[in-house]
């Protein structure tokens, strides 16, 4: 039976996500024009309840409110499709014309008639000979793979017009980000050394104070969390809205290095901040993780200033 192989496939639909979505899912239209920004959830509903990940032209992942990340674009269209992965990968692969394979049928073996050997005489201890495993089938490819610049649907986009202008703000996209990227570290670093030790802001004490948490600014130390006073908020599309207090915690990777940081941003008087900003959880945000980094198993550590 023909079948796609999965990582072909994968390989064939990176960076064309937004146009394999916008054919085989019509319900993530809003979440494709609006890449990394939060829209109503197709399948729950709401205000802001999904998301396609910034990258998602890459990878095809999400973020659902309700259900959690999907992280490929398959994961996506099982999630919002109902479908099994199955006829996830079936549907991307036709869409593409990514290769078909298949296993060959057992070959017919015909008898050919020869003379026997003349026996030999058996050994005085005869042992039993081992059989050797049989060769492992290969499978039969009927089709070349071909190289992702050639598997571009250009009958999707010319469909749906609209896609021209996602295409064009996607680039203008990662070319903001390859920028904001060579000097995030340095611009990270900048702002955690600008931070003053928490019990040096009222707005902060008063902060943990209305939730109980007096007793732990006592124990915070300058290597977990600093007070920024000024604190530069932009929106999804990178634009200043202003600047606010800020409570400032650093991020360390599995190891205890130094990654990103987390902020909360408060009112002067130690209320989180209400900002002009459409995000959920608006006063709260983190610095993007720099390329080749990952916080995945890290967190927030107490142990010391991160390493200079």
């Amino acid at each position: 039976m023909p079948y796609y192989k999965a990582s072909e496939v994968r390989a064939l639909a990176k960076g064309q996500w937004h146009r394999i979505l916008a054919a085989l899912a019509p319900a993530l239209e809003a979440a494709i024009k609006r890449a990394g920004r939060h829209v109503p959830c197709p399948v729950h509903g709401g205000k802001d309840g999904f998301r396609l990940f910034r990258d998602f032209d890459e990878t095809g992942g999400g973020w659902c409110n309700t259900c959690g990340p999907r992280a490929e674009g398959f994961t996506v269209l099982m999630w919002v499709n109902r479908w099994s992965f199955r006829e996830a990968l079936e549907e991307v692969g036709k869409l593409l014309s990514a290769p078909l394979h298949q296993y060959p049928k057992e070959a017919n073996v015909t008898a050919i008639k020869r003379p026997l050997p003349a026996l030999k005489p058996l050994p005085a201890h005869p042992t039993a000979a081992v059989a050797s495993p049989p060769a492992p089938v290969e499978p039969v490819t009927t089709a070349a793979a071909q190289p992702p610049e050639q598997a571009v649907v250009s009958s999707i986009t010319a469909g749906k017009p609209w896609l021209e202008q996602v295409e064009r703000d996607l680039k203008a996209q990662k070319e903001r980000d390859a920028e904001y990227q060579k000097d995030l570290v340095r611009r990270t670093r900048e702002l955690w050394e600008s931070g003053t030790p928490p019990e040096s802001s009222k707005a902060l004490r008063a902060y943990l104070d209305a939730r109980g948490l007096a007793m732990t600014l006592r124990s915070l130390d300058q290597g977990a969390v600093r007070f920024v006073s000024s604190c530069n908020y932009f929106d999804q599309d990178g634009n200043l809205l202003g600047k606010f207090p800020a409570m400032v915690a650093a991020i360390s990777d599995k190891d205890g290095n130094f990654v990103s940081l987390h902020r909360t941003y408060l009112t002067k008087s130690g209320k989180k901040a209400r900002l002009p900003s459409p995000e959920e959880n608006s006063a709260k945000k983190m610095t993007p993780t720099p390329q080749g980094k990952s916080i995945s198993g890290g967190g927030n550590s107490v142990d010391g200033l991160p390493p200079g």
